[in-house]
């Protein structure tokens, strides 16, 4: 009986420990983009992980072309929800980390993640009920094109590193801490090119804090 005990005992631990390992294996995901003069990919982000870029293969017919990775970092949320896919101006909850111009913005809308240029950044003052409080408005470049749902995502990409490419195919670029997205944050990869570009495959994992 006792030997019967100590077997389902070691049965168990081994189960857990087994559990206990493929909860804390990274998921993997790949993507790829092509285009003329410029292409990119985008990984979202997803609060409890931090993206691990682990390799980039990309090819371009330009000389000078480089392989540039953007973190998202000062994050903010959108303070009104806008049906108005036309919008060039997002509100938002606050301006604090928000500074400059020209500066790409990751975006969490609906349905969908996309970045895009923001032109200018200011405060604007709206009256809810009977106070009035100031928010984020930010201005981009053209039309935002999707609805912006209340409490989107709306993060800074920075925190930039560049790997050359050149006029190359299929350059490679491997290892397990190529890229390292700020925890919580998406994470942008583009390329450029003169009349072809393409991001052939960029393979990216999802860590966990525990990792």
């Amino acid at each position: 009986m006792h030997k019967i005990l100590k077997s389902l005992s070691l049965a168990a631990v081994l189960s857990l420990a087994s559990l206990s390992v493929q909860a804390q294996m990274p998921t993997f995901y790949s993507s790829s983009a092509s285009g003329t003069t410029a292409a990119s990919v985008l990984f979202p982000f997803k609060p409890t992980t931090q993206v691990r870029v682990v390799s980039t293969i990309a090819t371009s017919d330009l000389s000078t072309s480089k392989i540039t990775m953007y973190s998202g970092s000062t994050a903010r949320y959108i303070a009104f929800a806008n049906t108005n896919t036309a919008a060039t101006q997002l509100i938002l909850d606050s301006t604090n980390g928000l500074s400059g111009t020209n500066s790409l913005l990751y975006l969490a809308l609906a349905n969908t993640n996309i970045v895009a240029l923001m032109t200018n950044v200011t405060t604007t003052n709206i009256v809810v009920g009977s106070a009035t409080n100031t928010y984020g408005l930010v201005t981009m470049n053209a039309a935002v094109g999707f609805a912006q749902p209340l409490n989107g995502e709306v993060e800074l990409l920075g925190n930039s590193i560049v790997l050359g490419l050149g006029a190359n195919t299929n350059k490679v670029y491997a290892s397990d801490g190529l890229y390292v997205g700020f925890f919580g944050r998406a994470v942008y990869i583009t390329t450029t090119g003169t009349s072809n570009c393409s991001l052939d495959s960029v393979t990216v994992h999802y860590d966990s804090s525990s990792q």
